[in-house]
């Protein structure tokens, strides 16, 4: 079912508020590990996923560590896929921090250096930033780039919008309704492949708070009553999907 090909029906008035998701499989983690974020929604609503954001904290433990100039602390993530409760796969993105990179290229170099540094971490110049080549130089060279610096053991806040199809579908998604609970499966990149490594060596990170705001849209219960009628009679879903 293709959800951008539905026609829009009048929006009924519901309630916003956010739910915090945050992982069930730890608190904090390295490369190569996997954060589970469960959606956990309250029942009978829907999710503005949309503007749902996600946000962690990123330690550098060993040495210095540089974030990269076009996508900042994103670049830890490596693989993102979203599940639904029963185990299907509704959504893979493998290299979600290349995919990630290709999206902010064309980007404004303004919008760049100013909602993505605030955000992402990305770089003050990321167009000057783009022109070093290599894997490792001076602390002075890349800080004169621009790049977010992190120093050991000291923390960078992220606060990154995802960019997947599923959290930028053009419906709400009637999350509340579904009988068992989907989840967001975050794979965490390599050391040495997650920043942009200083003279100092390849740093080591660590990823800590991490939380998933969700906007949460509560209809009427009448609203509820007739959407759940709807489902269960399948092929007149449609119809009713915001």
């Amino acid at each position: 079912m293709r959800l951008s090909e539905v026609a829009g029906q009048p929006s009924p008035p519901m309630e916003l508020s956010y739910v915090v998701a945050i992982p069930n499989n730890g608190a904090t983690y390295t490369q190569n590990m996997e954060v589970r974020l469960p959606l956990n929604v309250p029942d009978s609503c829907f999710v503005d996923l949309k503007r749902a954001y996600l946000k962690y904290k990123i330690t550098a433990k060993s040495h210095p560590i540089f974030l990269d100039p076009l996508v900042g602390g994103a670049s830890v993530i490596e693989n993102w896929r979203v599940v639904s409760g029963n185990g299907g796969l509704l959504e893979e993105v493998i290299h979600y921090n290349n995919f990630y990179a290709v999206m902010k290229s064309n980007d404004n170099d303004y919008h760049r250096a100013s909602v993505g540094h605030l955000g992402d971490g990305a770089s003050l110049r990321p167009a000057q930033a783009l022109k070093y080549n290599g894997n490792n130089g001076a602390d002075a060279a890349l800080v004169s780039k621009n790049l977010t610096k992190i120093a050991t053991n000291a923390s960078r806040n992220i606060t990154h919008k995802p960019q997947s199809a599923f959290f930028n579908a053009d419906r709400y998604m009637p999350l509340g309704f579904t009988q068992s609970t989907s989840y967001i499966s975050i794979t965490l990149a390599q050391n040495a492949t997650a920043f942009i490594s200083s003279t100092a060596g390849a740093g080591t990170y660590e990823i800590s708070e991490i939380e998933l705001h969700l906007p949460i849209l509560k209809p009427s219960v009448e609203f509820a009553q007739m959407f759940r009628s709807a489902m269960s009679s399948g092929g007149a879903l449609c119809k009713f999907i915001l």
